[in-house]
């Protein structure tokens, strides 16, 4: 039987709605520790790529048109396992930076704990995958 190779996803941040100077602000904020940014200008087209991209962070700098798109993009930021963090892009420059640099750290430590509880499964020998007589039992009745 050949074993199930896991690969990791590198790290990175789907930012919607970035303009202007944001775009910078945002991207270096990223880059300067290697995560990756992928752009989206609104919400619809964010959430198609998510499942796509699978982002750790989906970063959300404009309003959100109703309960409804908040609840699929969240649906679909849960799925993939994403963090997602609505910043106001008009906040002054200090609480910009101080909420951006909140949410790098967040993704940092995010994926630190996702990869030890990883680590920690794979030496414990947990599988997802029932064993053969656990996963039959029951269908002869």
């Amino acid at each position: 039987m050949d074993a199930t190779l896991i690969r990791p996803r590198p790290l990175s941040a789907l930012v919607i709605g970035a303009t202007g100077i944001n775009v910078l602000r945002v991207v270096t904020a990223f880059e300067r520790r290697r995560i990756t940014t992928l752009r989206s200008d609104d919400i619809a087209s964010a959430c198609e790529r998510i499942a796509e991209a699978m982002p750790h962070v989906v970063l959300v700098l404009v309003p959100f048109a109703s309960e409804v798109e908040h609840d699929a993009l969240a649906d679909r930021a849960l799925a993939v396992g994403a963090l997602l963090v609505q910043l106001d892009p008009n906040a002054d420059e200090g609480t910009f930076q101080e909420a951006l640099e909140e949410t790098v750290q967040s993704a940092l430590q995010h994926k630190l704990v996702r990869e030890a509880a990883e680590v920690q499964a794979r030496t414990a020998g947990v599988t997802d995958v029932l064993p053969a007589e656990d996963l039959d039992d029951g269908w002869d009745e």
